[in-house]
């Protein structure tokens, strides 16, 4: 692995350890406040409304002023400010601890894509890179840090995290550091304007089936992730078996994130029929939890993560590569998440939650993991026209 390769590593790393020590355990911040799953619901919500909003901003501001590096450190920082807030400065106010969380989720949680969209810009710029093998580093240091901090807040409460996340912030914006930023061809040096960029994506029909296809996927993927540590609680669980929980699912991660290319290769399968293939493995996660009789059994219905969100990540990032010109790479790779991930969890979240408070939080997985293979038979449908067509 080249050098190139071990610093994008180490932001992968340190960025996926920071999301481990901030937004993942968000929800159990909220009920330690005391909120209830409608609250809990209506503020991840509200966080994915600003998050929707905020993701292609950032991905058409790094399209045209091409200092993405920049902007992601600028970013990880106020959301770490913003983080220390939530936790010591909020007093459990709901009001306050809503608008920390929506800046977090407008300057910290956008970054991950941010990051991808940067790493797929220096590939289509000819760098020696491996997707997999350096966002593999972010699952290794996920896994650690998930397991070592269950227990750490289990002992000493969500004080620690800020903390923690200050830390890996620095280690971030040092390497960040020597990683360049694109643009060193012709083309992606020429100015990108809204216009363009939106008219450009509005017309590609197969960028727009694949964010149909992730909205669907993740009205399954979303409360799945908010309620996960609500099921682990009410079969009397806490903040330690959580972390166990996400260790479980990071090192499932860690096989096909590192091999996906060869296992691409081998498989011989259009990059549609793969991301088919992941939207079904997370229908089954959120299923198998919704019917899980033990905590047990969660854990072990985690290990999809391996091939959901292990398989989803390389597979999205390769089909908007094949499909989105690079110069509205990251404005595509944004617009997509801002669309599929944040919307979807801003109209499933207060659902979610209401549903759960209804018929009870397992029977509301349930529900939602329909949604997961509706994604699924698009992307499949999308292939098949297209096979059609080329015959």
């Amino acid at each position: 692995m080249n050098a190139l390769n071990r610093r994008i590593a180490v932001v992968q790393a340190a960025y996926n350890s920071m999301t481990c020590v901030s937004v993942v355990y968000f929800v159990q911040a909220f009920q330690r406040f005391g909120f209830d799953k409608t609250q809990i619901g209506v503020i991840t919500m509200l966080t994915s409304i600003i998050a929707a909003s905020m993701q292609p901003v950032w991905g058409f501001l790094c399209d045209r002023t091409k200092k993405i590096k920049e902007i992601i450190a600028g970013c990880v920082v106020a959301g770490g400010v913003l983080y220390f807030t939530l936790i010591f400065f909020s007093g459990g106010n709901v009001f306050l601890v809503t608008l920390c969380a929506m800046g977090v989720y407008a300057t910290f949680h956008p970054m991950m894509h941010l990051i991808d969209s940067w790493v797929a810009k220096l590939i289509a710029e000819g760098a020696d890179i491996n997707y997999g093998a350096t966002r593999s580093g972010g699952s290794i240091a996920y896994a650690i840090v998930a397991a070592c901090f269950g227990v750490l807040v289990t002992r000493f409460g969500m004080k620690i995290a800020p903390f923690a996340y200050a830390l890996l912030c620095s280690i971030l914006c040092i390497a960040i550091a020597g990683i360049p930023n694109p643009g060193r061809t012709v083309q992606s040096t020429r100015k990108v304007s809204v216009g363009q960029a939106l008219g450009y994506l509005l017309h590609n029909r197969a960028y727009l089936v694949f964010a149909a296809a992730y909205f669907l996927n993740w009205l399954s993927s979303s409360p799945t992730g908010t309620f996960y540590s609500v099921v682990i609680f009410e079969m009397g669980g806490n903040e330690e078996l959580v972390g166990y929980g996400l260790f479980i699912m990071a090192m499932c991660e860690l096989p096909l994130m590192i091999g996906f290319n060869r296992v691409r290769a081998r498989l011989k399968w259009k990059t549609g029929y793969i991301l088919a293939f992941s939207m079904l493995a997370y229908s089954l996660k959120a299923f198998l939890i919704g019917i899980a009789p033990n905590t047990v059994c969660v854990l072990l219905a985690g290990a999809l993560q391996g091939l959901s969100f292990a398989v989803f990540l390389p597979a999205s990032v390769a089909y908007l590569m094949e499909h989105v010109d690079r110069e509205y790479l990251s404005t595509g790779q944004m617009l997509a998440t801002a669309v599929g991930g944040s919307l979807s969890g801003m109209i499933a979240s207060p659902i979610a939650g209401s549903v759960a408070d209804a018929i009870g939080t397992q029977p509301m997985l349930c529900f939602f993991s329909v949604f997961g293979l509706l994604g699924a038979l698009l992307m499949v449908g999308l292939e098949l026209t297209n096979r059609k067509k080329a015959a």
